[in-house]
């Protein structure tokens, strides 16, 4: 989800699969979490960087709570205030009879969060400049001493703060890019494990969470001591692999076959450095070949700049952000989540297209794509 390039190419292969698929299996997570009416659900989704599969699954599932990546860092949330807001949600719903519910996280939240990003920041120069000197330390709680006396008193003691194994994993856990295995981090059972503290902190402390005043939630003395009887079950889940190895739809199925054409076109036509895009989604499709040297930028490798592909990150003032906004207090204070069923390969919904791409392209509606109309043709 994080190659694109604008009316130019609007998603990527791929994408539209990855999604249905999601959708089907959080809309069951929804299904089961009304049914059963006492489980909040914590999904982190694939999506290394980009929170856009995380935002078009919860466009079409529309669940309790969604986390976007990029608005937290634009707002510079903090763990605690991440923590916070969730924990507010799951009171207020509560209150209404609510105890149940699905909450998306993308998977590299971790890197959106200020305090996180400066601490991995920090971690990443520390090991590129000394890691020899690391690599010759014989356990992970030398490794972790030698590293806190090389970061900031900040980062030292958030990851002083944080469960052993993380701590672990951004020490150790590296790609072949030198860039911390996010897909590996559970951010979703840091999440669970924080807010169960926060509302058990909560309970032990009514006057400091509940009354009139900022930050305070109104509650009359009934549901106050109603929360204080709250027991919080909790279900994580990883959806990535499941996501990849799918059937395309035919929206994919259609995309990808265009794709082969134009990069075989350019093959022949003797075009290097171009990469092959498809747009026009609504209109039988256009196709393109794009500079490789338009789309890539510098990133930091291993301490290193180095220059990649830029990463087409969710954008807050596009109308498929703006869309979910304006609807995710309605979707948090009451059950009205939607379940998608299974990719459907006939019928009025099979030739639905992504709702991000609808909304961003200003499609007039995503439930049908025009890629042109496939003929056999004999070659003699």
């Amino acid at each position: 989800g994080d190659l694109a390039a604008g009316k130019y190419l609007p998603i990527s292969f791929g994408f539209d699969t990855a999604t249905k698929i999601f959708s089907e299996l959080v809309g069951n997570l929804c299904q089961d979490a009304a049914s059963a009416v006492k489980y909040y659900h914590f999904v982190k989704l694939m999506g290394r960087t980009a929170s856009k599969i995380t935002l078009e699954v919860a466009l079409q599932t529309k669940p309790a709570i969604t986390l976007i990546s990029e608005e937290i860092a634009e707002k510079n949330m903090s763990l605690d205030s991440i923590v916070d807001y969730i924990v507010r949600i799951i009171t207020l719903r509560r209150m209404k009879g609510l105890n149940h519910g699905v909450i998306l996280v993308p998977e590299g939240l971790v890197e959106f969060i200020p305090e996180m990003r400066r601490l991995i920041a920090e971690l990443n120069k520390a090991l590129a400049e000394y890691e020899r000197h690391i690599s010759d330390l014989p356990t992970i709680e030398h490794k972790r001493e030698f590293l806190l006396s090389h970061l900031t008193v900040e980062s030292a003691k958030l990851l002083a703060s944080l469960p052993s194994d993380l701590q672990e994993m951004l020490i150790l856990d590296r790609d072949d890019h030198g860039n911390v295995k996010v897909s590996q981090i559970e951010t979703e059972k840091l999440l669970i494990e924080k807010i169960i503290y926060r509302i058990s902190e909560m309970q032990r402390h009514t006057d400091r969470f509940f009354g009139a005043g900022e930050g305070k939630i109104e509650a009359t003395p009934e549901q106050v001591e109603d929360f204080k009887k709250v027991t919080l079950s909790t279900q994580s889940h990883f959806f990535g692999y499941e996501g990849r190895s799918s059937k395309p739809t035919k929206f994919d199925a259609a995309f990808t076959f265009q794709l082969g054409l134009t990069a075989a076109s350019l093959v022949l036509a003797g075009k290097s450095g171009y990469m092959a895009a498809i747009t026009d989604f609504d209109r039988g499709g256009r196709v393109l070949g794009l500079p490789l040297t338009g789309l890539i930028t510098a990133e930091m490798r291993k301490g290193k700049e180095e220059f990649v592909i830029e990463k087409s990150l969710v954008e807050l003032e596009s109308p498929s952000f703006r869309v979910f906004a304006q609807n995710r207090d309605k979707w948090a204070e009451e059950d009205l989540f939607s379940s998608p069923g299974a990719i459907q390969y006939w019928g009025p919904i099979s030739k639905q297209i992504p709702i991000i791409v609808a909304l961003d392209q200003d499609y007039p509606d995503f439930d049908n794509f025009d890629l042109g109309e496939e003929k056999q043709t004999v070659i003699e």
